[in-house]
């Protein structure tokens, strides 16, 4: 699974720290039942943080969410809509 950073802000907007997690699970938009701001069926990514304020917790992300969140180098390999789950 890749391993992300995400930000954590606070009510202003600002990054007060971040946490590291690693991707762990996969559901396509057609097992999901998420839907995007536009109603479309989406695909999320399960992901566990092992350290910061998020550590111990899990969350379920969109592609937006797992791209911004991923190493630098990875962001720019990585195009839209390319994101698959490895078996």
């Amino acid at each position: 699974g890749q391993w992300i950073t995400r930000s954590i802000v606070d009510d202003d907007g600002l990054v007060e720290s971040h946490s590291v997690g690693k991707v762990v699970g996969y559901l396509s938009a057609e097992e999901s039942d998420y839907v995007d701001d536009e109603g479309r069926p989406t695909a999320l990514w399960r992901a566990e943080y092992h350290t910061g304020v998020l550590k111990g917790d899990a969350e379920d992300l969109d592609e937006q969410d797992v791209l911004s969140s991923a190493p630098r180098p990875t962001r720019e390999a990585i195009a839209p809509g390319a994101l698959y789950a490895a078996p």
